[in-house]
Order: structure tokens, then sequence, then C-alpha cells
């Protein structure tokens, strides 16, 4: 893996989430507003790691204090 990838495939997105891939397949799916921004390339699926629509942001938006 690179080590400050620009994009991630579902099984790096998995990694970096904690979440499964079926999981992220499903929001992909079946709830798109609440899933984590993506490109298709061809069959491959890709999510952006840094910016307002990347991974990062995506799980920093999803924090709760408790």
């Amino acid at each position: 893996m690179i080590p400050n990838p620009i994009s991630v495939d579902t099984a790096g997105a998995a990694q970096m989430t904690s979440l499964s891939k079926s999981y992220l397949r499903n929001l992909r799916l079946y709830n798109l507003e609440n899933s984590p921004r993506f490109v298709r390339v061809g069959r491959r699926v890709l999510y952006l790691v840094d910016g307002p629509n990347g991974l990062r942001a995506w799980i920093e938006s999803r924090a709760t204090a408790s």
C-alpha cells in the first residue's frame, strides 16, 4: 500500500474506517446519502482519502461526544 494514498479501494476504506467491505457496499447501494463519497472507475470503486468529501472527513463527521 502507498504510504499516503490519494484514494483507496473498498478493502482500504474498510481498513481505514474499521467497517466491513460488505457494510460499505451496502451503504453505497442502499443508503447513498450516508455513504462516504466514492468514484467508479470502470467496475472499480475508489474512495478519496483527503479533502472535504474524503474518508477522513466522513469519519470525523460521524464522531459523537459521549
